[in-house]
């Protein structure tokens, strides 16, 4: 069982490989209270007055607790991600990559 989690995981591409590691240490480490959520969300002011640039990035990888929703958020992350990665942007990690960013950018704006 392990070997074919551990072989699912080495099969995905880096940028959605990624971008799941992220999403999932960020929530594991506010489930055991490492990190506190109040600092990932996205605060305006904070970013812009004290410099709390992270908070432009953590927003996006923050799904509130570790329950079966957070299960479904992240089984649907890593899904589309490899179909879009595999097939629309096959062989082109970087647009990819920059697609995410764009999507990110204006969400943010």
């Amino acid at each position: 069982m392990a070997q074919a989690v551990e072989e699912w995981y080495k099969q995905m591409p880096i940028i959605t490989r990624s971008y799941l590691t992220a999403a999932v240490v960020t929530n594991i480490g506010c489930s055991l209270d490492i990190i506190s959520p109040h600092n990932l969300y996205l605060n305006p002011i904070l970013v812009v007055k004290q410099y709390q640039f992270w908070r432009l990035v953590t927003n996006f990888l923050y799904f509130r607790k570790m329950d079966l929703d957070f299960m479904f958020h992240m089984f649907f992350l890593a899904r589309y991600c490899k179909l879009l990665e595999e097939n629309s942007f096959r062989g082109r990690t970087a647009d990819f990559f920059y697609m995410l960013l764009f999507g990110a950018t204006v969400l943010t704006g």
